[in-house]
């Protein structure tokens, strides 16, 4: 193995390429979802400019689903759902979250904002104006960003559950 690759710990699901930059969703270890900025602009040196863990014990549905990784470039935003334990620089250290995580990036940047909590797993979201519109199998969230380290939930719409089965029972229908 030559001295001049790039080495780093865990792999990458999936690559979103920005000019000279990559913004890369991965996992560090089994269990900890990553999100990286990549410099690439010497292919024969890329180096990496930031990492940032999302939690421990945690799981993505960007890590499958390339969908669910949203990335906004007018905005300098990222939008990543996880589920898991939060770690010790998150609030409500060591507690189980589900949600929609806030990142910032720009050109040699990326931190960790603030989260928008969901009962079950978030699935996807994006940026309407100032507002996060995030998503999970049972609520649509709105949520000002006007401060992306506390963002503020302005609506919950709570949505039916998906039916995969229905029977009849005479005049019943049975899910």
């Amino acid at each position: 193995c030559s001295s001049d690759l790039l080495q780093v710990p865990g792999w990458s699901t999936y690559l979103e390429p920005m000019g000279d930059r990559l913004l890369a969703m991965g996992q560090e270890t089994f269990g900890q979802p990553t999100v990286s900025l990549y410099d690439v602009a010497n292919p024969a040196q890329p180096r990496m400019i930031e990492r940032v863990s999302l939690g421990k014990w945690a799981w993505s549905e960007a890590n499958q689903d390339e969908k669910a990784f949203k990335v906004l470039p007018e905005a300098g935003m990222l939008l990543v759902p996880w589920s898991g334990q939060r770690d010790a620089t998150a609030a409500g250290d060591g507690d189980y979250f589900s949600g929609m995580q806030i990142l910032d990036f720009g050109r040699d940047s990326l931190k960790r904002r603030g989260v928008i909590d969901h009962r079950f797993q978030a699935r996807r979201a994006t940026l309407i104006d100032e507002r996060i519109v995030s998503i999970s199998g049972t609520e649509l969230i709105t949520a000002d960003a006007a401060d992306r380290d506390h963002p503020v939930v302005r609506a919950t719409l709570e949505l039916a559950p998906a039916a995969d089965h229905v029977f009849e029972d005479g005049a019943d229908l049975i899910e």
